[in-house]
């Protein structure tokens, strides 16, 4: 695992839906909101693959019973790595995880330093020419 120190901004609370095939989601891994009710705990899901994500997993994990930390995608926000990434790389959602974007696919952030599987990197924004 990189040896970064991430600063939450925004953080808020989430559980997993209760249809969610996996038990727990963690740091950095992206997120589709299923709903917000305004009263208590956003409800998620692991996002599909190629999709862009609502929110990433903060530091404490989100659980079908027990809600944890969410944060939506910002420069800095960590982000769970499913392959080998240099910085400046664009990545999209694959397999629940962060990997280099493939062509025709949706870009959602860039690697702010280079990572391995499993590794929990920095999001930096995509570079665009004006």
């Amino acid at each position: 695992m990189a040896s970064t120190t991430f600063i939450p901004l925004g953080a808020l609370r989430a559980k997993l839906d209760m249809s969610a095939k996996v038990s727990s989601v963690s740091t950095g891994q992206p997120l589709t909101m299923v709903s917000d009710s305004g009263n208590g705990a956003i409800i998620v899901l692991p996002c599909a693959d190629d999709e862009i994500p609502h929110y990433v997993g903060g530091v404490t994990p989100c659980q079908k019973a027990v809600a944890g930390s969410v944060h939506t995608l910002y420069p800095g926000a960590p982000i769970s790595l499913g392959g080998t990434v240099v910085r400046g790389d664009k990545l999209m959602v694959s397999g629940g995880q962060f990997v280099k974007a493939t062509s025709g696919k949706k870009a959602v952030c860039c690697a702010a330093s280079d990572g391995g599987a499993g590794d929990i990197i920095q999001a930096a924004p995509i570079p665009v020419v004006a």
